[in-house]
């Protein structure tokens, strides 16, 4: 299976730059590694953009990104591989690369089971990773998109959802880490918020959702209100530990058609 993942790599040459480019935007690498990223606006307000701002940056600093994406938004960007995911009985035949960034594509599947989906990818990495000798040289980034599917409120308590609470709480120790983004942060779990160490906080009018987000900011509720329904698209208000920015993003336009990652054949596989 790796000689195979290998022999992909080498094609898509894949690789991590010598010079990295930082971001139009604050962001911090090592903190990142530490403690995860939160990304929130109500919709079409640019969050997907600003992650594949993030994403690309991520892999060429020689990260291996893996992006559960319900809603088709990731099948255009710089990730060079993508997977349809279809019903539980095709899922053992997916390819679950630990050297490739890929999107597996969830969204034909019921949102109920994509907390089993994600469940299943990070228990096949985690069980390769905590077997080696030594860490993988690489960092792996889990990107979950509309993250209230994955990560509802109150899930993380939940028998089915303890892959991605052992990502949460324990990944930085295995070099993995995590990417939550969703448009509704009311109905997603308080406890992976507040371990994220970079928030993104865009456009809102919602009360619940700015009751949730004003605390991480230390704002009272009018002065939430009054910061966050006045963001244009694209804007946001950047947090990590006492520092509070508004910040803008560009649109992202480098983007490529991924390849679609297929499992060979038994006699393929024996042939080459």
């Amino acid at each position: 299976m790796l000689k195979y993942e290998d022999k992909i790599k080498k094609q898509l040459n894949i690789q991590r730059d010598s010079i990295v480019k930082p971001l139009p935007f604050p962001f911090d690498l090592n903190y990142f590694t530490e403690t995860g990223l939160f990304l929130t606006s109500c919709p079409q307000h640019g969050k997907t953009n600003m992650a594949k701002w993030v994403v690309d940056y991520l892999m060429r600093c020689g990260w291996i990104v893996k992006v559960f994406d319900p809603s088709k938004a990731w099948l255009n960007s710089t990730i060079p591989t993508y997977q349809s995911v279809d019903n539980k009985a095709t899922w053992q035949r997916l390819i679950n690369p630990i050297s490739i960034s890929t999107v597996f594509d969830v969204a034909r599947i019921y949102p109920q089971w994509i907390p089993e989906f994600c469940s299943l990818i990070i228990q096949q990495d985690f069980e390769l990773i905590s077997h080696l000798p030594y860490l993988l040289p690489w960092n792996i980034a889990y990107l979950f998109e509309e993250c209230q599917f994955s990560m509802p409120s109150g899930s993380l308590r939940g028998t089915k959802y303890q892959e991605v609470l052992r990502v949460v709480s324990l990944g930085a120790n295995f070099k993995l880490r995590y990417l939550a983004i969703t448009q509704r942060p009311a109905d997603t779990s308080t406890k992976m918020i507040s371990r994220t160490g970079q928030k993104y906080v865009g456009c809102f009018f919602e009360d619940n959702d700015i009751g949730k987000l004003r605390k991480y900011f230390n704002w009272k509720q009018k002065e939430a209100w009054e910061n966050l329904s006045s963001l244009e698209k694209g804007e946001f208000y950047y947090g990590m530990r006492d520092k509070i920015e508004k910040i803008e993003t560009p649109l992202f336009t480098k983007e490529r058609e991924p390849q679609y990652l297929e499992k060979p054949s038994f006699w393929k596989q024996l042939f080459g």
